[in-house]
């Protein structure tokens, strides 16, 4: 979602990126669908009968509002530089996302790696290979668009 913001929001400084289990608007559906099915009552009794356990998934949801607020959905077509798209073949978070993704921003190429939303961690060999490379290219300028953002006291919501 950072990537997309700068590509948008600066698009000579960006003229390649990495798009790992990324969404142009976060939808929460599946998460919550997949937590209740999976976890059920197990998992409702737990968020919402201890204080304690509120209290954390309160913050939780709080921060999540603001991510869900993201939406490039009509932006992007205006990104210029194309993408790879990589996403976990079993992330039910952001698999759909990915298409969106594809469909969206022209010169763009997906591939879907083994596991789920973390399939950077669980397929590690695949990710160093193709996505690792292009990302280091591109963590120097997140991180100065970051600190730019921190200096100027305009800390962007896509950053929590």
């Amino acid at each position: 979602m950072v990537a997309q913001r700068l590509a948008l929001d600066f698009p000579a400084k960006v003229d390649r990126m990495v798009l790992l289990s990324s969404l142009a608007k976060p939808d929460l559906t599946p998460v919550v669908r997949f937590k209740v099915e999976k976890h059920e009552p197990r998992w409702a009794k737990r968020v919402f009968l201890k204080e304690a356990s509120f209290a954390h998934h309160w913050s939780v949801m709080a921060r999540t509002k603001i991510a869900l607020s993201f939406d490039t959905t009509d932006e992007l077509k205006d990104i210029k530089t194309g993408a790879l798209v990589l996403y976990g073949e079993d992330d039910t978070f952001t698999a759909t996302g990915a298409q969106q993704l594809l469909d969206g921003i022209e010169g763009s190429k997906t591939l879907g790696l083994p596991g789920g939303h973390l399939c950077h961690i669980t397929s590690p060999k695949t990710f160093s290979k193709i996505g690792l490379p292009m990302m280091l290219l591109i963590f120097g300028l997140v991180l100065l668009f970051a600190w730019s953002k921190l200096c100027c006291g305009a800390a962007s919501a896509f950053f929590c």
